[in-house]
């Protein structure tokens, strides 16, 4: 007797392949089967055996093949958009996209909050992106008055790694042709709010360009992709931007500044040349702001050529960290480059008590000294607390500025 599913179906494929002793095998055991005298009993219940085994083997190949298509259709690659992979970043904070932590260390539920781990603070930070839907319920202004979004040749150069921002020949200064247009609001408190870390998330992007007014200032990081792209839609949405100028802070081995930031450990010539691959990134900026640098900022040594350059280019300095006591203010000041100095890290820490206060003591400031400076990240809950505050303005009598607008109209 001959069962067909133990009979290969091409023997001399078998011994080509190296299957000769099994498939030799099969054949000797079709051969006896054949051969023996089995009980109608016997026979029906070898067949049932048979059977059996093979619809096992068969069910077992199935779910093997099954669970190999899962496997490689979670690969990265055959994600949707939609999708959060996850990133890890050397940050002190961990995001939560649901939850806050309370006072006593436990957490609470909140939409788009976040959440620093307990007893961690230098600890690194998980970031599961967030997606478009994260910011939908943040409105979109009603009107936009867009700006240019050609770069001036006539300001520009070529660098050793791309074309670099210069004065042009008629004395026109990037910080000038790219600056957003402002209308002086008379005595009002002034208030600029400038986006830091744009680019590198798509969602968090869009919605900083699309679903802020178009007075607040954009600052896109230097190690983003698509760069042009970005600037081009910020400035049709009534954006100017800034660059992001990575530099060295003291705690270099809980935060990474990137392969190109400016470092107390390089000469002058080194920096010169990082400098210039950062600002041949993309093109139209009206200045750089300098997110993380503490260390090198309080290096007068190392920053003093730098800013330099900045000066002789026409751009505009912003230094974020006013914990570094308005160092890098005073040295832009002594060299003569446009320099504005942020007062308040908006989102830090970043959850929603903290940004409330933080907004309030950024208005305080404002009323106190006449304008007043915000720095802040994409976060969901950060953004909607923003337009939130921003759409206050006009019934307390504050005035969105660009940053560009307070060049040097703070006291330090």
């Amino acid at each position: 007797m001959r069962l067909p599913f133990l009979k290969s179906k091409n023997h001399e494929r078998d011994v080509e392949e190296g299957f000769e002793d099994t498939a030799q095998d099969v054949d000797e055991l079709d051969d006896e089967t054949d051969e023996e005298d089995l009980e109608p009993g016997d026979r029906a219940d070898q067949i049932r055996r048979l059977v059996v085994g093979g619809a096992a083997s068969l069910a077992g190949l199935i779910v093997v093949a099954i669970a190999a298509l899962w496997l490689f259709s979670g690969q990265p690659e055959s994600r949707s958009e939609g999708t959060a992979a996850r990133i890890v970043v050397d940050l002190p904070l961990r995001p939560e996209i649901t939850r806050e932590t309370s006072k006593d260390g436990s957490a609470t539920s909140s939409p788009a909050g976040w959440t620093q781990l307990p007893g961690s603070p230098d600890s690194g930070l998980a970031v599961s992106p967030a997606t478009a839907s994260a910011f939908e319920r943040i409105p979109v202004p009603d009107s936009v008055e867009s700006l240019q979004t050609t770069p001036d040749p006539g300001l520009l150069e070529q660098g050793p790694h791309g074309p670099l921002p210069r004065i042009g020949e008629d004395g026109r200064r990037p910080l000038q042709a790219y600056a957003r247009p402002f209308e002086d609001g008379g005595q009002h408190p002034r208030i600029s709010l400038v986006i830091i870390g744009l680019g590198l998330s798509k969602a968090a992007t869009e919605a900083a360009i699309l679903r802020l007014p178009g007075a607040v200032t954009l600052a896109f990081d230097p190690y983003a992709s698509d760069l042009e792209n970005w600037a081009s839609k910020a400035r049709r949405g009534g954006h100017e931007f800034l660059l992001g100028l990575p530099m060295e802070p003291i705690d270099l081995g809980s935060r990474d500044p990137g392969p190109k930031a400016l470092m107390t450990s390089l000469d002058a010539a080194g920096n010169r040349d990082r400098l210039h691959y950062l600002l041949s990134r993309v093109r139209g900026y009206a200045g750089v702001i300098a997110t993380m640098g503490s260390r090198f900022v309080a290096n007068g040594e190392r920053l003093r050529p730098v800013l330099e350059d900045l000066r002789d280019r026409g751009l505009l300095f912003v230094d974020a960290l006013p914990a570094t006591d308005a160092q890098g203010g005073r040295v832009a000041r002594e060299l003569g480059l446009p320099r504005v100095i942020g007062d308040v890290t908006i989102d830090n820490p970043p959850n929603r008590a903290a940004v409330a206060a933080n907004l309030a003591e950024l208005e305080a400031i404002a009323r106190r000294k006449s304008v007043a400076v915000g720095v802040a990240s994409a976060y969901p809950l950060t953004l909607e607390a923003v337009a939130t505050w921003i759409a206050t303005f006009e019934e307390k009598n504050l005035i969105l500025t660009p940053v560009t607008a307070l060049a040097d109209k703070q006291i330090l």
